[in-house]
């Protein structure tokens, strides 16, 4: 291998190998990796390829957290998805005990809007999936608290945002949990 040039923290290019060359690593930097492949056989020919390797940015949703709410208040708050590669296709599923009166779309790219007046109280989970061009996929589970007008305690949002980021080859669940209250 030749011609090495901005090589990316946390991978492993390796400077020569028998009929194949493994490329391995978490990167912990972003950018563009390019080398030069020679390959000679038992004669002596040889052949060279230029390679590049792309590191994205890790898709991210926004905001970390949503500000809170009150019944028969109108309610708008968008989610956008950034980072990763291209548009970010956004998927809500596990829609769990839907607040009447909120709009919450099933899908949507790059940003979706959570809109209405929330006409009850209650909680409202439901997961995010944001896949970017590439395939990287970024997984937030929320749980959303509506308390009636009125309510006499204080409005504030408050919990825990836990996040997972899978690689497009990734197999293992993610254990993703975040709590968004609403009040």
């Amino acid at each position: 291998m030749t011609n090495i040039a901005n090589p990316i923290a946390g991978l492993a290019v390796p400077s020569s190998g028998t009929n194949a060359l493994g490329i391995a690593g978490t990167p912990t930097a972003t950018g563009t990796e390019t080398f030069t492949v020679t390959a000679t056989d038992a004669s002596g020919a040889t052949t060279s390829t230029d390679y590049s390797i792309t590191i994205n940015p890790a898709v991210t949703l926004s905001p970390a957290t949503l500000p809170a709410a009150t019944s028969t208040t109108a309610y708008n708050q968008t989610i956008t998805a950034s980072g990763g590669s291209g548009d970010k296709a956004l998927a809500v599923t596990n829609i769990a005990n839907a607040i009447a009166g909120l709009t919450l779309p099933t899908s949507g790219t790059n940003t979706l809007a959570i809109t209405g007046t929330p006409t009850g109280s209650g909680t409202e989970t439901f997961t995010i999936t944001a896949t970017d061009a590439a395939g990287a996929t970024y997984l937030d589970r929320l749980q959303h608290h509506h308390q009636p007008r009125g309510d006499a305690q204080p409005r504030h949002l408050a919990g825990r945002h836990d996040q997972h980021r899978l690689q497009p080859d990734e197999s293992r669940p993610a254990a993703v949990r975040a709590t968004r209250l609403w009040r």
